[in-house]
């Protein structure tokens, strides 16, 4: 795999030096010499003169440089003009250093005054104002202003909806829906799918790099129309930066208490029709430290001994993400390569205790947890046919290894030590042959590939005075989990026995093809007036000949009567197919074939009010009723759960150069729910109401480039019950006992020094030392108490 990473590398270097149009490339220099040295009319004739032979890459060069030079000479309206169609031509486009002041504030005022740019709801550039569901926006400076660790940090300060629980890994919900991992919620970078082709599921954590984004996108609400499964809840698309947005290497050191550590590298460079992006990013941490005693509220276990538990631990191997981005004129290419792997607060499987964490040796290169290791190779290719017409293509190739390695228990007595009994019940010469009482064990594991291609056509049409956009595509994809293994072994570190593919009755291999057609229509009636539908069509044939059919549509009228305001209503219906481990599995997780896909259909008001250009409110009420869901539990999956939520969602947010300010609000209420997890009007582990505050300022008066940053969260109780049949304290099962965990209030304090040579800076979390724990999963969990985090980030241009 590295062969293939240095070879690809090194053919998308070459080309940069070979391949770009000469003709293009000495037409933006002449222009640009000629800014610089002061004749603003030469360069003006000399872009306007060329314009119909540059391409849609290179023009917004040539816009960028028209602007300026209309800039410097005081002609304010053209250089309006032409930053207006750079920013229509590359609606992500980002003011370098060395671009005037003034420049840059008109830039930043014309995407605060016309609505910030997105792609991800409609698959085409378009304001938030002409989105067809509720959208929350996360911008660069938002993700610095808020001290963000990884992304589940970004997404529960700025998007309502969104909640933190535990779980297997890294885990969160979107307005009361989740499982044992992240699976409901489509999480994309450069609009390609990051979560698992075998589970669905992804840990928003330190896998998912942050020094690369450029802005994240998120549709809050279903958005299966367009993406089809896993698609369910949410959608959050990370955009990446270019490489011309960097124009240099940025190197960044990070250090904490319990053992943190973070690096970071970033370096990007932009040519005149070529760019190329190259990322890393590393994290351990041992994670927060509680020792616990057999008296704490936190014990559980039949033995009563005294041990220690780790939360939010990354250690042994760090997590990590490395990619490069290459672009050429029309043509992009991807590369990238992630790992992450928690450190799990107590046993995940059988007997929920705590374990000792470091007398586990490493199996297969990796400590207890679920470990997740990806590989990604993505072309994507777009191409304008004419001014109304543009045809895009991807090819997409994933390799995915994952191992779960579970602790049964430090200590098991008899009879809870036969673990042949109850791993392999039906086999005679396993089940009372594995007697394992010390350091019992056991790795799941098992390789997948997944290859996608998409073809896009989107063209514009006008009718009268109306207008519009169709857009139609095509999808294919085709997925093999190709090998497997099962692994028990005693004493912390000796493995007694494996089983390989065939012979693995835990797990299956298997091959499964899928065809998706999808279309779309957005039409103005009057420049007030939208219309916005979409129709997809999913079929799926599984790796045991069934077969998989659903059909999403999406429907959204929008009203929009000045820039000031404007309001949309909405209908969506989504899906998540049972993931192929879920229908794969038995034994430990005991799947079934004949799981069906879990749906949603989503009812939203939503309205957006500037009531400054600064100052900017937005609204949405929103009813979900969902069907099919799996109710999970340890040792099944059933699926079979009805859940209507309803609820309001608020965001009111202010930014100026010296100050920003965010404030998210979300209440929520079970309407009525049917085997799913629910106790009384609550929904088990999830708050009926959720604020989040971010602020940051300039203190300017004392010190210019240094910013006083602060967190500040609440959420109501959490109440549910306890789940799993191996879940005892004080010898009594709690099996089903229902517990309250108290409301909460968390503060992060931060400063941050920012210079052109780069940055400084220091976050404490959870300043109060608050005690706080999280549900979601077997029991209520224990979640970091004081910890600081200090960066310094070096700039070299």
């Amino acid at each position: 795999m590295k062969k293939i990473f240095t070879i690809i590398f090194s053919l998308a270097v070459s080309i940069a030096a070979t391949a770009q149009t000469a003709a293009e490339i000495e037409i933006c220099q002449q222009a640009e010499t000629a800014y610089r040295i002061g004749r603003f009319d030469e360069a003006v004739s000399l872009l306007k003169d060329n314009m119909s032979r540059l391409t849609s890459r290179t023009r917004s060069t040539a816009y960028h440089l028209l602007s300026l030079c209309y800039m410097e000479k005081d002609n304010s309206d053209e250089a309006t003009r032409y930053a207006s169609l750079l920013l229509k031509e590359n609606p992500y486009f980002t003011p370098t250093l060395s671009d005037p002041l003034r420049f840059v504030d008109l830039i930043e005022s014309m995407k605060r005054g016309k609505s910030a740019t997105i792609t991800t709801a409609s698959q085409q550039a378009e304001s938030i104002d002409e989105s067809p569901v509720p959208v929350t926006l996360i911008t660069e400076d938002m993700i610095k202003a808020s001290g963000a660790k990884n992304l589940r940090d970004l997404l529960m300060t700025f998007v309502p909806g969104i909640t933190p629980l535990e779980g297997e890994e890294c885990n969160l919900s979107m307005r009361g829906i989740y499982s044992s991992s992240q699976e409901n919620i489509l999480i994309m970078r450069d609009g390609h799918r990051l979560n698992s082709y075998a589970t669905n599921s992804i840990a928003p954590d330190y896998r998912i790099a942050l020094n690369n984004i450029k802005q994240i996108e998120v549709l809050r609400g279903p958005a299966s129309s367009l993406y089809g499964n896993v698609a369910l809840t949410s959608v959050v698309n990370i955009i990446t930066k270019s490489g011309s947005d960097v124009n240099g290497l940025r190197a960044t050191y990070g250090m904490g208490d319990n053992n943190t550590y973070k690096g970071e590298i970033l370096f990007g460079k932009g040519f005149i029709d070529s760019e190329i992006l190259i990322w890393g990013s590393l994290y351990a941490s041992d994670g927060y430290k509680y020792n616990i005693s057999p008296d704490d509220e936190d014990f559980y276990g039949l033995i009563k001994k005294d041990g220690t538990m780790y939360v939010d631990g990354y250690n042994n191997k760090p997590a990590f993400d490395f990619g490069m981005k290459y672009r050429w004129k029309d043509l992009t290419l991807t590369l990238s390569h992630q790992h992450s792997k928690r450190v799990q607060s107590y046993n995940s499987l059988y007997f929920y205790s705590l374990c000792d964490y470091d007398k586990y040796s490493k199996i297969n290169g990796t400590k207890p947890g679920r470990s997740v290791t990806t590989t990604n190779a993505i072309a994507d290719y777009t191409i304008s046919l004419n001014d109304n017409t543009s045809l895009s293509a991807s090819l997409s190739y994933n390799f995915e290894k994952t191992d779960i390695y579970n602790v049964l228990g430090d200590s098991l007595p008899y009879p809870y030590s036969n673990i042949g009994l109850v791993l392999h019940p039906t086999n005679p010469y396993i089940k009372d042959s594995l007697i394992i009482s010390r350091g019992a064990f056991c790795v799941q594991g098992w390789d997948n590939v997944n290859v996608e291609g998409e073809i896009q056509l989107a063209n514009s049409y006008k009718l009268g005075k109306a207008k519009g956009t169709i857009l139609v595509g095509a999808q294919m994809g085709y997925f093999n989990s190709h090998y497997n293994y099962f692994s028990i072994g005693a004493n912390y570190d000796g493995v007694i026995m494996t089983a390989i593919n065939d012979e693995n009755s835990v797990y299956k291999n298997g091959k499964e093809n899928s065809f998706s057609v999808y279309g779309q229509i957005k039409h103005y009636f009057s420049p007030k007036v939208i219309l916005n539908g979409g129709l997809r069509y999913d079929h799926k044939k599984r790796y045991d000949d069934r077969e998989m059919n659903v059909i999403s549509p999406r429907m959204a009228l929008i009203y929009i009567p000045n820039e000031k305001w404007n309001t949309k209503l909405s209908y969506a219906h989504s899906y998540v197919d049972a993931s192929f481990f879920y229908r794969a599995s038995s034994t430990l997780y005991l799947g079934n074939t004949d799981l069906n896909p879990q749906h949603m259909d989503s009812y939203q008001l939503s309205s957006t009010i500037r009531i400054t250009p600064n100052l900017i409110y937005n609204g949405n009420i929103f009813y979900n009723h969902s069907s099919d869901i799996m109710a999970t539990n340890i040792g099944s999956q059933r699926e079979s759960g009805i859940l209507d939520m309803v609820g309001l969602e608020s965001i009111i947010s202010y930014k100026d150069k010296n100050y920003f300010a965010n404030a998210s609000v979300l209440f929520q209420k079970k309407a009525k729910a049917r085997n799913y997890s629910s106790t009384g009007s609550h929904i088990s582990a999830i708050p009926d109401f959720v604020c989040h505050i971010s602020s940051e300022k300039e203190i300017d008066k004392l010190v210019k480039g240094l910013w006083f940053g602060l967190n500040l969260s609440y959420s109501t109780k959490q109440v549910g019950q306890m789940s799993g049949s191996f879940l005892f304290k004080n010898g009594e099962s709690l099996a089903n006992m229902p517990y309250e965990i108290p409301s909460s209030c968390l503060l992060d304090l931060g400063l941050r020094y920012n210079e052109v040579w780069g940055e400084l800076s220091f976050r404490c979390y959870n300043i109060l030392n608050h005690t706080y724990r999280l549900g979601g999963h077997r029991a209520p969990i224990l979640q970091q108490g004081r910890n600081f985090l200090a960066t310094l980030s070096i700039n070299l241009h």
